[in-house]
């Protein structure tokens, strides 16, 4: 498993669900919180692709997290989806 682990960060396996002309016209309150520890995608590099995609992004590198940003920093996370929720 970490051999696997290792080799993801040079195979990109991900597949974009959206395009980017869906992204530009989102009208929804959108918040998107990535770990700085993620080794699916270069996190600095989705945090800006999605930044100049969806308006009014609220974006967010979590420190100390991965993928399971929810788990490494739970309560870190959650006041910022009730502080989200609240304010939307």
């Amino acid at each position: 498993m970490i051999i696997g682990i290792i080799n993801m960060q040079r195979v990109s396996f991900m597949r974009p669900v959206f395009k980017e002309e869906e992204f530009k016209r989102m009208v929804m309150s959108v918040s998107l919180m990535i770990g700085d520890h993620e080794i699916l995608y270069e996190p600095l590099e989705a945090l800006d692709s999605a930044s100049r995609l969806i308006p009014g992004l609220q974006a967010e590198l979590i420190p100390s997290a991965n993928h399971m940003l929810n788990s490494d920093q739970a309560e870190l996370i959650n006041a910022r989806i009730l502080q989200f929720l609240k304010d939307d």
